[in-house]
Parts: structure tokens; C-alpha cells; sequence
């Protein structure tokens, strides 16, 4: 039986590292560089190019080429050649698409080892969304990567839809695939198996070893219990998460370093239809009023299972009355001082992870 081959060292959501690299002219292409950010991005990785494999996976990505290209996506084939030979290569492959050189299969060893492997798949490609997050892994050789990649950002075209926005939009990021589905579902088991102990608010929790429950009755709400995760090797998961994804996408934005989070948080908001009797909030808050909490610069929330309830978006009652709903695995990011307000859920239950960001000054 064959085995399955190693796992790329990049992910779904993980930040694309700088890339560089030699066209067959010598002339140095960044896939980071201004004129291509804002564009989906197909970097396609292989260690032998003579491989029958290879040359099958590549006709099937060329098949693809006119339809790749009018959904605006960039495609480059990083071939294991050095410049003086992958012009010719590139040619008898008959490929529609630039080429870049990596002689030493540097860039595969380290952006796909699994191409590296004698069980290895042929091609490894990396679709990068315009933010320069990875959108997608195909690593299949079973799967046609120029078809995937198309249904992929044909999706993410579909969200990105030209419109004109004239006002009444909050200043707040979303950030997608910083969970995958499983690592959702993986949280809501917590919740539902770990920390069976309540403390209620004010009691005090420091010192305590082990994960608990708080419900949190601010302004009046009783639908919400918060699950305060303490076990080390998740909080280590999810802050590895933070920092690898939405850590850039913050800096970028927001023009702000984090570097420190408060105690992660499960959140559970029940509806009415799931416990009679529960309330929401009857206005909105800010996160960083009070002394203790002034160091909050910003509040982060992940979304883990949005296609499960009705409901529970986030309003910015300064700017509009617009709902705000990140989708599952998808962080909402916006900064401490903003009025906002999370609406009742009218159907379900609603899950999140939430925490609070700032930095070393």
C-alpha cells in the first residue's frame, strides 16, 4: 500500500513567506511585489521535471491557462533547472505560463517538502488569495489543480464583486482560514467535554490550573457563557494561529505589532429557540473602558460554526446598522474603542474563540 506522502510546511491561512525568484532571463520576480499583490496567485512547485507525472500534471494546469487568466490569477512554474535550461524546458513542456528556476529545489524543499519525497506528488500547488494568504494546498495527484484553483477563486470572485461603498462601513479586518473546520470543531468539543467548573464574575481566576466557565452577564444579557481555556498545549495552538495569521494581517492594516493576547475564550451565545428565556444585550460596549482593560488595542473574534445558527452578527452602531458575520474559521478583527454589539442569535447556538490583542507599548 502506498503511503501518503508528508504534509506541506504551508497551510491554509498561513501568511505567504517573501518569495524571490530568477526568471530565465535572470531577472528577479517577488510574488510579494506590489504588482502582483491583489491578485490570486498559482505558485506550482516540482522536483523532477522529467517525470511523466509531471509533464501530465502540467498539460492538465495548461488546459486551464485562458480560463485562469481571465479570472486575473498569476500563475508561475518553479522548475528544477538552472536559467540556462529552463528556457528549453519550458518550451518542449509547451507551457502557456512564466517559469522560474530553482536549481537546488530550494524553494520546493521548502515551501512543499512532500514534492521532495520518492512517494511524493509530482506537482504541489500553492493558490495565494490577493491578501497574500494561502487559500489552498493541492497536493492530489487525482485532483486537476488548474479546475480546483479555478473553482476556488471563482468563489472568492463571487466575495469580491465590484460595488461602490459610499459610507456607513466600520473600520474593522476580516481575516480568513485562521481555523480550519476541524480545529472549529475541535473548540466547541472543549467547551462541550472540558471545564465543567463555573466561577462567576469577580470571584477571582488567577492561579487556577485547569479550564472553567464564566457566564458573562454584561448589560444585561444572559445568553452568553464564556469557556476560559488554560490548558497549555491548546493555548499554545491557538496563539501559534494568531500570531502566524492574523499578527501580518494586523501590522499591515492597522499599522500595529502584536505581541502579547489575553486568556483565550470559547464563547457560547444560545438562542431562544435552544434555551427559553435567553436575552441579548440591550446596547452596545466598548472593550477598553475601564482601568484594567485599557491596554486592549484590539478585539478579535473567530467565528466556529456560522453555518450553524441565525443571527449573533456584530453591529457598529457609530457607522451603521449593518451586521457584521465572519464566516466559519474566519477572524473578525477591530480595535477596543469601537461601540459595538453582538445581536441575538434567533436560531442555534453560536460559537467563537475570543481574546484581545496589544503590544509591548
Amino acid at each position: 500500500m502506498q503511503q501518503s506522502a508528508p504534509s506541506p510546511s504551508i497551510s491554509v491561512g498561513d501568511v505567504f513567506p517573501p518569495f524571490e525568484g530568477l526568471d530565465p532571463n535572470g531577472q528577479t520576480i517577488s510574488l510579494n511585489s506590489d504588482a502582483l499583490a491583489g491578485r490570486p496567485r498559482l505558485l506550482v512547485l516540482l522536483a523532477d521535471v522529467d517525470a511523466p507525472a509531471t509533464a501530465a500534471g502540467l498539460q492538465r494546469l495548461a488546459a486551464w491557462a485562458e480560463r485562469l487568466e481571465r479570472l486575473d490569477v498569476r500563475v508561475f512554474v518553479v522548475l528544477p533547472l538552472p536559467p540556462a535550461l529552463v528556457k528549453g524546458k519550458a518550451k518542449a513542456l509547451n507551457l502557456p505560463f512564466p517559469v522560474l528556476c530553482d536549481p537546488e529545489c530550494a524553494v520546493a524543499s521548502r515551501l512543499a517538502p512532500s514534492a521532495m519525497q520518492p512517494d511524493g506528488p509530482a506537482l504541489v500547488s500553492l493558490l495565494l488569495r490577493p491578501n497574500g494568504h494561502v487559500q489552498a494546498v493541492l497536493a492530489d495527484e487525482t485532483e486537476d489543480h488548474g479546475d480546483v484553483a479555478c473553482a476556488h477563486v471563482e468563489t472568492l470572485s463571487d466575495e469580491r464583486a465590484h460595488r461602490v461603498v459610499s459610507g456607513g462601513v466600520a473600520p474593522v479586518l476580516f481575516i480568513p482560514d485562521v481555523f480550519s473546520e476541524a480545529d472549529c470543531q475541535r473548540l466547541i468539543t472543549i467547551f462541550a467535554m472540558q471545564g465543567p467548573d463555573y466561577v462567576e464574575p469577580g470571584d477571582g481566576t488567577k492561579g487556577r490550573t485547569s479550564d472553567y466557565k464564566m457566564r458573562i452577564p454584561d448589560y444585561g444579557r444572559n445568553d452568553r457563557v464564556d469557556h476560559w481555556v488554560i490548558n497549555a498545549e491548546m493555548t499554545k495552538f491557538v496563539a501559534d494561529r494568531l500570531f502566524a495569521r492574523i499578527g501580518p494581517a494586523v501590522q499591515q492594516a492597522m499599522h500595529f505589532k502584536v505581541t502579547r493576547y489575553e486568556r483565550f475564550r470559547i464563547g457560547r451565545y444560545q438562542s431562544l429557540d435552544s434555551a427559553p428565556g435567553m436575552v441579548g444585550a440591550a446596547h452596545g460596549h466598548r472593550d477598553n473602558t475601564e482601568p484594567q482593560v485599557a491596554h486592549r488595542r484590539f478585539a478579535c473574534s473567530v467565528a466556529l460554526n456560522a453555518e450553524a445558527y441565525e443571527g449573533g452578527g456584530l453591529v457598529f452602531p457609530e457607522y451603521s446598522g449593518a451586521e457584521y458575520a465572519p464566516r466559519t474559521g474566519e477572524a473578525l478583527v477591530f480595535s477596543s474603542s469601537l461601540l459595538h454589539q453582538v445581536m441575538p442569535v434567533t436560531r442555534g447556538t453560536r460559537f467563537v474563540l475570543l481574546s484581545f490583542l496589544f503590544g509591548d507599548t
